[in-house]
């Protein structure tokens, strides 16, 4: 990924770096900045969605302790993220990206996780909810938002 970055930004230093505050996205920013001499600001509106009573459990235990909501997981894939007793609602997440996206004031590399860069990516290209499922997601890939061309990937 670091060469990846390398190839996207190539000799541009004028860009910030943000990542969630969480170990894995942290450890992430580090390895893949090393050597640009851009320093990390750590954002909590960077955080993977609060999965509340649900932190933590695996998709069986959630079948067995809350039946109904965990048999969205098989009907919606879009919304059953969004009902955990007690966690994050989608409205939640997308005020937190929207507060992101309107905070940055030029060109930023943002490490985060998951659930929140599909949200991310779908505000920044004005996507509905099913858009924003159809976006791509995976781990060790870079995608591009760019104001006048709207998204790529690059991947490894």
């Amino acid at each position: 990924m670091a060469g990846m970055l390398r190839r996207a930004v190539g000799d541009r230093t004028d860009f910030m770096v943000f990542s969630s505050p969480q170990g894995r996205s942290m450890n992430t920013a580090r390895i893949v900045t090393a050597g640009t001499g851009a320093p990390i600001t750590q954002n909590a509106l960077l955080t993977e969605i609060a999965f509340g009573a649900w932190e933590g459990k695996t998709l069986e235990q959630i079948r067995k302790s809350w039946p109904d909501l965990a048999a969205l997981a098989e009907q919606d894939m879009v919304n059953w993220h969004f009902n955990a007793p007690g966690g994050e609602t989608l409205l939640d997440l997308e005020a937190r990206a929207d507060s992101l996206l309107n905070a940055l004031r030029g060109p930023a590399v943002i490490f985060t996780h998951g659930v929140l860069s599909r949200v991310l990516r779908a505000r920044w290209l004005g996507l509905d909810d099913g858009g924003m499922m159809d976006l791509p997601g995976g781990q060790g890939v870079i995608f591009h938002l760019h104001p006048d061309h709207g998204h790529c990937v690059i991947e490894k």
